[in-house]
């Protein structure tokens, strides 16, 4: 047998009898030692074909789940790299990972097996969603929703990333998708005001930020909800219902010194320059530690993806039985057998 798949069947070996980091650490190992510090395109291919025979040779024992394990470990594999400072194994496990969920999902055609990878492409998408490579976890968010298509951390990272561009359209279209599919989803929805009102459809805008203030949602998006509905009212030549919710939302949150701007330069359109100026004179620090509501919104969202990978892992760890039985091609798990059956 190649060493190779000798080695890469020692270390799924590990990860069947639950010693993941070890197999991780057996993973890296085997794969620096074949594909060299400065990793060519045809030793990544063939270092990728040992693999696949070994997966393969294991499918053939089992089933499909065996691969849920496997993904698993090319999907821890991908961040180990990415601390290690090693982005071409980094991607070799993400696409060896990818390319596996994918398989899966379209041989056995079920619902959650599609769902199941788009959450692996998903938690790799959110690894890499900052504002500078927004462009590339773009790419890896679309995958997934080709796959999971109400997935709401793909579509919600997606948007965003649509959002940060001035591609408010995209970010339309995502964001109505997402609230469709969880209309109480009070983030998503105040994205999808924000958007609408920046490319003047201002009648939905304020019937969505109306919306998410009839919602229990984190005092934040409700801060922004009701700033943003008072510019929705501006342009609407409302200034009086400008003013009240402005008012409103300084009365709710009194450490928010953008909502107290605007409620001073409102009052101060009015004509009621005293209340303007009172206002400002009343203006203190924010809160030690605590962000602003527009910085919280301005910046890429919390995807809560942690939780979606303890859920990938649970799934895993359900499968390690199935990938031991998937390794008895090469003697693995047979201990003791001739004698049992004697």
């Amino acid at each position: 047998m190649r060493k190779l798949e000798t080695s890469y069947v020692a270390a799924l070996e590990l990860l069947g009898r639950g010693q993941r980091q070890e197999a991780l650490e057996a993973l890296m190992e085997l794969e620096m030692e074949a594909l060299g510090s400065t990793p060519s395109a045809s030793r990544i291919d063939r270092v990728w074909k040992h693999k696949l025979d070994v997966v393969r040779r294991a499918l053939e024992l089992t089933g499909p789940e065996i691969l849920v394990p496997v993904i698993m470990l090319h999907h821890d594999a991908y961040q180990l790299y990415r601390n290690a400072n090693q982005p071409i194994l980094a991607r070799h496990a993400r696409d060896m990972a990818s390319d596996l969920a994918t398989y899966k999902a379209q041989t056995t055609k079920s619902d959650a097996d599609k769902e199941f990878a788009g959450w692996v492409m998903t938690s790799f998408g959110a690894s890499v969603l900052t504002l500078r490579t927004a462009g590339t976890s773009a790419g890896i968010l679309r995958d997934a929703l080709e796959l999971s298509p109400n997935n709401p951390v793909a579509l919600l990272g997606l948007a965003w990333a649509h959002e940060v561009h001035g591609e408010y359209l995209d970010a339309t279209e995502l964001l109505s998708r997402l609230v469709a599919s969880d209309p109480s989803h009070a983030h998503g929805r105040l994205r999808l005001a924000v958007c609408e009102r920046r490319l003047g459809n201002l009648e939905s805008a304020k019937a969505n930020f109306m919306k998410v203030l009839a919602q229990d949602s984190e005092p934040w998006i409700r801060s922004i909800a009701r700033q943003e509905l008072a510019r929705l009212l501006i342009s609407l030549k409302d200034l009086e219902g400008a003013e009240r919710e402005a008012r409103a939302a300084v009365e709710e949150f009194p450490e928010d010194q953008e909502a107290a701007i605007l409620l001073a330069s409102l009052c101060e359109r009015l004509g009621r320059v005293s209340n303007a100026d009172e206002i400002i004179s009343g203006i203190g620090a924010s809160a030690p530690g605590q962000p602003s509501a527009r910085y919280i919104y301005d910046r890429q969202p919390d995807l809560d993806i942690e939780s979606v990978r303890v859920t990938l892992h649970s799934m895993m760890d359900e499968r390690l039985g199935v990938l031991i039985s998937g390794l008895r091609w090469w003697g693995v798990g047979t201990e003791g057998q001739e004698g049992e059956e004697g």
